[in-house]
């Protein structure tokens, strides 16, 4: 008989294209194929707001049963930000009542989820918790630790370090890292090595070739949220700054929703968002692409860019993006404007580089990121699940 699992996700749609979600997505793929897989998740999309926006309680989504949950209370983003920084600064002096303020106001807020996964716990061999920094994962895996995979998705960021998540990510739960780099970190801030774990990743595909045609210009490229977290703002004033001293002809575009201020540089384009064609396009014709993002968990876009035998430039602060280029010997990274205009610099006066560090990026996703290889290491983790270390 197969094992019945259940993938915990904050949010599951096949339209949403990166982060978390992708993962989950990637993850739900896989196990579909081998298991009976049912998802348990809410009805938001947006994890900004935690609006309810899908009606339906129940679908199927790739012949994976999904159970959505309404969330029952929306976020302001600008209360929860306030009340973050506050506690952020009285680290690590933080109550449980403050800790508990601050998991229902990250949300998404959805008690009816949990309180499903109490009443049929004994329903499912394995649960999947996406992401460890969400209200889902904290109080959906408490009682079930030993029958849970937490996908942690970990960041070096201040919330990694509240109480909460010291208390509950034990030693019971086993564990799916993105990198190697992760599960350090991991050790790093809870003090424990966990004994049953993987350094898992996401399957990453080769994208399909597009029919358009290429963009009549040379160019760098961003995809992702439009977002100051993002360091995007940042990328814009570095290329900025890079393009009055060099006069170069290179444009800019960042391929992805969020908001902006209308840009009077020519050079710099916002597409909105596109079709995934689009995008494969722009990728696929791009000098190289760029991440300024610091906290990366692992960056599907990045393993997208060397499968079309694309360098990447990444910022510097990212441990995880740093290390791929190094061990792929694929990219660069920078730290400063001094640092982006000079590996800009470089990048742009080498296009056999470019090309060298592309081929090499593509062979290090075959290597280590193809679907049969994931695959084959999620079903092991999953089966390992329950079994006692002894």
């Amino acid at each position: 008989m197969k094992k019945k699992i259940a993938l915990v996700s904050p949010i599951f749609s096949p339209d949403i294209s990166g982060g978390a979600e992708k993962h989950a997505l990637n993850f739900a793929e896989l196990l579909a194929s081998e298991y009976e897989l049912e998802i348990l998740t809410t009805k938001a999309l947006d994890y900004i707001t935690w609006k309810n926006v899908i009606r339906n309680d129940e679908e199927f989504i790739e012949n994976s049963l999904v159970r959505r949950f309404t969330v029952k209370q929306s976020r302001n983003i600008k209360s929860f930000n306030r009340f973050h920084a506050k506690l952020i600064q009285k680290l690590p002096n933080i109550s449980d009542e403050e800790m508990s303020e601050w998991l229902m106001m990250q949300g998404p807020y959805c008690p009816e989820l949990i309180n499903f996964i109490k009443e049929n716990e004994k329903s499912y061999d394995v649960f999947i918790f996406m992401t460890y920094l969400y209200y889902t994962t904290i109080y959906g895996i408490d009682k079930i630790k030993h029958k849970s995979i937490c996908v942690t998705t970990l960041h070096d960021e201040p919330p990694a370090y509240f109480p909460v998540f010291k208390k509950t990510l034990t030693n019971e739960i086993t564990y799916s890292f993105n990198t190697p780099e992760e599960r350090d970190l991991f050790k790093k801030i809870y003090s424990y090595a966990p004994d049953k774990y993987s350094v898992i990743g996401l399957h990453v595909d080769s994208p399909v070739n597009p029919s358009l045609p290429p963009p009549k210009f040379e160019y760098i490229l961003y995809i992702g949220r439009i977002d100051a977290g993002k360091g995007v703002f940042t990328l814009i004033e570095q290329f900025t700054e890079w393009k009055r001293k060099t006069n170069s002809s290179v444009k800019l575009i960042l391929v992805g929703g969020g908001e902006h201020d209308d840009n009077p540089e020519e050079d710099i384009i916002f597409t909105g968002y596109i079709s995934e064609e689009e995008k494969v396009n722009y990728l696929k014709y791009a000098l190289f692409l760029v991440n300024p993002s610091h906290l990366e968990s692992f960056s599907i876009v990045v393993m997208e860019a060397w499968l079309l035998e694309i360098p990447v430039l990444v910022n510097q602060d990212s441990e995880i993006l740093r290390a791929h280029c190094n061990r792929s010997n694929a990219g660069l990274y920078y730290s400063d404007q001094d640092s982006f205009s000079a590996t800009m610099n470089y990048l742009l006066s080498h296009p056999e580089t470019r090309t060298k560090m592309g081929i090499n990026g593509k062979h290090y996703v075959e290597m280590n990121y193809t679907r049969d290889i994931v695959r084959k290491k999620l079903f092991h983790l999953v089966e390992s699940v329950g079994q006692r270390n002894d």
